[in-house]
């Protein structure tokens, strides 16, 4: 496409009129999702042929979710290919402050888990956002070691809808 990646660009699909565009606010233009190729130019989401590890790592949240809804995997899995990821990769990339996989471990457990919006998706919080759990720093040693009682209204929102928080990423200060 005209932007340069491996990808055409698709044309907008138009929003409806309930839309908040609609409605005067200002929210990015719906596009169809491209497919994800693999080295071997097989579509989106792999083949049989694939190890799940690997068909893992292409599919979308979405995407995800949905085979955690549909039994495909479970929470458990997803979560163990997340930890083997960051446990692969963390010491080049640094993107985490604090990391607490137990206590997502532990969540993944948690019965219903799959019925939910995120269907027990890991996700990383930013250090800015409070986490009962653990610590939060802002980006700043002057918080080192500084443990909110309550989590921030979205984290709190992010687990009641199945997330499961495995850690707080890096941030600048303040």
């Amino acid at each position: 496409g005209e932007g340069g990646g491996p990808f055409p660009e698709a044309p907008a699909r138009p929003l409806s009129a309930e839309s908040p565009s609609a409605r005067g606010a200002r929210v990015a233009v719906e596009r169809p999702r491209p497919a994800i190729a693999s080295a071997a130019g097989v579509a989106h989401g792999g083949g049989p042929w694939m190890p799940q590890s690997e068909r893992m790592s292409l599919l979308s949240a979405r995407d995800l979710a949905a085979d955690i809804r549909s039994g495909r995997t479970t929470p458990e899995a997803v979560l163990e290919q997340v930890a083997a990821a960051i446990a692969a990769h963390e010491s080049e990339v640094g993107a985490f402050v604090t990391l607490d996989l137990d206590s997502a471990r532990a969540a993944a457990r948690a019965p219903g888990l799959a019925a939910t919006p995120l269907s027990g998706l890991p996700v990383g919080v930013k250090d800015i956002l409070d986490t009962r759990d653990m610590p939060t720093t802002y980006g700043s040693p002057i918080y080192a070691g500084y443990r909110p009682r309550t989590d921030a209204p979205v984290v709190a929102m992010t687990r009641r809808a199945g997330g499961l928080v495995v850690g707080k990423t890096e941030t600048t200060e303040f």
